[in-house]
């Protein structure tokens, strides 16, 4: 993986700052391939689901999504996106400018976290499984990202505005984490533990010569 990834995705930013921003559940219908989402507690009109406005729904059981094209109170149609009875769905209450604007913020942010993975030779490596998304997960890095965009640039979308002295917090925070990424306190390669890992009496093991090479490199920059 070369050093130019974003790590969040602009859903999962708009929520991490606001839940209430994120409907989801389960589609109530019992046919096969159902074309609408059904859902008789979604109050989707007062809710703030819009129709054509670049909304997206997710069937998070199939893999898809799709443009919101109509919706009721309980039902919801996208583009492209049909139900099994109790396939999981998720929609997040922005529309597609206010998405593409979160996507750009996370694309500018997303710089300071690769810049420090550069540093240490981490952007070829297999990433410990704490530090990327799973499934709804929020990972490490996505985490990074998420405050980067809010903090450093002020994305507007899913900010919750924060004042001189919450600002000056998240700041020394993201820093901190930076600093402990490039100076390898944090490793995020699978198999490696750097300094600051909360881990007690374990060693760490290499099986090739490359391996031990590097725990002992490791090992230097940290003790040095």
């Amino acid at each position: 993986m070369a050093c130019s990834a974003v790590y969040a995705l602009s859903w999962q930013h708009i929520v991490f700052w606001c839940m209430d921003q994120m409907i989801k559940g389960l589609h109530e219908g019992a046919g096969a391939a159902d074309v609408a989402l059904v859902y008789a507690a979604g109050d989707f009109v007062n809710r703030g689901v819009e129709p054509n406005v670049g909304m997206i729904l997710y069937n998070t059981t199939a893999g898809t999504s799709g443009q919101v094209t109509a919706r009721t109170a309980t039902t919801i149609t996208a583009t492209g996106v049909t139900w099994d009875a109790l396939d999981a769905f998720r929609i997040v209450l922005a529309n597609g400018l206010e998405l593409d604007t979160v996507d750009h913020y996370l694309r500018v942010a997303a710089g300071d976290i690769n810049a420090a993975l550069h540093s240490v030779g981490a952007c070829d490596c297999a990433f410990a499984s704490w530090v990327l998304n799973s499934g709804d997960a929020i990972g490490y890095l996505a985490k990074l990202n998420i405050i980067d965009a809010a903090v450093y640039y002020n994305c507007r979308c899913g900010n919750p505005r924060f004042d001189a002295t919450t600002r000056a917090r998240y700041l020394d925070w993201m820093s901190a984490q930076l600093e402990m990424i490039t100076t390898m306190k944090i490793e995020l390669c699978a198999g490696y533990t750097g300094s600051s890992f909360p881990a007690t009496g374990i060693a760490q093991q290499g099986f090739t010569d490359q391996q031990k090479a590097l725990i002992i490199w490791n090992d230097i920059l940290r003790n040095s």
